[in-house]
C-alpha cells in the first residue's frame, strides 16, 4: 500500500479485508487460480486514472493506519493508560 501501487491480493482473512476497505486493489481468495487471472485481467482493463486511484487510496490508508510515527504515538497511549489503570488498582 505503502508504495502507491493498485494490488492484488490473492489471499484469506485480514490482508484480503485491509486491501478492499482500502479499496486499493483486488482480493481474491487465496488458492483460487481462475479468480487470480479474472483479477489480472480485470486491473489489466482499468483505466490508468482508475488504477492510480486505487495506489492513492492505498497509500492514504497506509499513512492513516500504520504511519511509524502513529503508531509509536497509540502504543505510548496505550500503554500510558494501562500504567494508570495499575496505579489506581
Amino acid at each position: 500500500m505503502a508504495a502507491g501501487r493498485p494490488i492484488i491480493a490473492c489471499l484469506r482473512g485480514e490482508g484480503s479485508r485491509l486491501v478492499v476497505e482500502a479499496k486499493a486493489g483486488l482480493a481474491v481468495p487465496a488458492e483460487d487460480a481462475a479468480a487470480l487471472a479474472d483479477a489480472v485481467l480485470k486491473l489489466h482493463g482499468m483505466s490508468v486514472m482508475e488504477r492510480e486511484q486505487m495506489g492513492r487510496q492505498g497509500q492514504a490508508y497506509f499513512r492513516t493506519h500504520f504511519d511509524h510515527d502513529h503508531l509509536v504515538e497509540q502504543l505510548i497511549d496505550h500503554l500510558g493508560y494501562v500504567s494508570q489503570q495499575r496505579v489506581n488498582a
